[in-house]
Parts: C-alpha cells; sequence; structure tokens
C-alpha cells in the first residue's frame, strides 16, 4: 500500500480503477468492482458535490475531538422515535 502510494493516487480516476481491477482480480472476478467505475463517471458531479458537504462537517468533527475547536456546541439528534445517539451530519454548529 505504501509502495505503491495508494493513498495519493486515490485522487485520481485512473488510481480508483487500478484498485478497483485488483479487487475485481483478487476476486477471479466474481465481484466485478471494476464495473463500479462506471457509475463513478457517470455520476461524479453528484459524488464530488456530496463529497464536498461531507468532508467540511468531517473536518469540522475532527477539528472538535481533537481540541483545536473550542467555540463550537454540540447537537444531539433526537429521532422521531425518541432514540438518542442517531448522528446528523449537522449535529456541530459554530456559535
Amino acid at each position: 500500500m505504501v509502495q505503491n502510494n495508494w493513498l495519493y493516487n486515490y485522487q485520481f480516476i485512473n488510481g480508483i480503477s487500478d484498485t478497483l481491477n485488483g479487487m475485481n482480480r483478487r476476486t477471479k472476478g466474481k465481484s466485478r468492482m471494476h464495473l463500479a467505475i462506471r457509475g463513478l463517471m457517470a455520476h461524479y458531479d453528484t459524488f464530488e458535490f456530496d463529497f464536498k458537504l461531507v468532508f467540511k462537517d468531517l473536518m469540522l468533527v475532527s477539528k472538535y475531538f481533537f481540541g483545536i475547536l473550542t467555540d463550537i456546541t454540540p447537537y444531539i439528534f433526537i429521532s422521531s422515535h425518541g432514540d438518542i445517539g442517531s448522528i446528523d451530519w449537522g449535529i456541530f454548529r459554530h456559535h
């Protein structure tokens, strides 16, 4: 993984495609994982938009947990059934 710099290469379509092809080879073609690149390409703009939304919140939550941010208040999401603990990406908001 380190030798082939996988994490770095995930930022490129070819890097993702290589990984999916490798996964398909390791399952002797049963996973058909190599075909997933078609879905990625067909819906790339949607995936990118969603990723940017999630990543922004992920960075905020990560900074909170690592103690970098102290000016945010966590909110607990309570479902319509009264269950506590369901997580919503909007649980942390700036004051």
